[in-house]
């Protein structure tokens, strides 16, 4: 876990302009964190043009795996 986060710190160090301060939903250093991962899977996922009913399989595959719920 800690290498995950010392990642997600990382990459947050790169996209941190794109977080605005004033958004409502990122309130502390955390949630910018976690919400700057989103971004980075996000570019690594562009080269697919999903769809919004793909977007919503591969939310629905990494929540699956994150949460370690049995494979559809």
């Amino acid at each position: 876990m800690r290498r995950v986060l010392a990642a997600a710190v990382i990459l947050a160090c790169f996209v941190a302009p794109v977080v605005h301060a004033a958004d409502p939903m990122l309130t502390n250093e955390e949630q910018k964190v976690v919400y700057a991962l989103g971004l980075a899977m996000a570019r690594s996922a562009n080269n697919f043009s999903l769809t919004e009913a793909e977007l919503e399989l591969v939310k629905l595959g990494l929540t699956d795996g994150v949460l370690k719920h049995p494979q559809s």
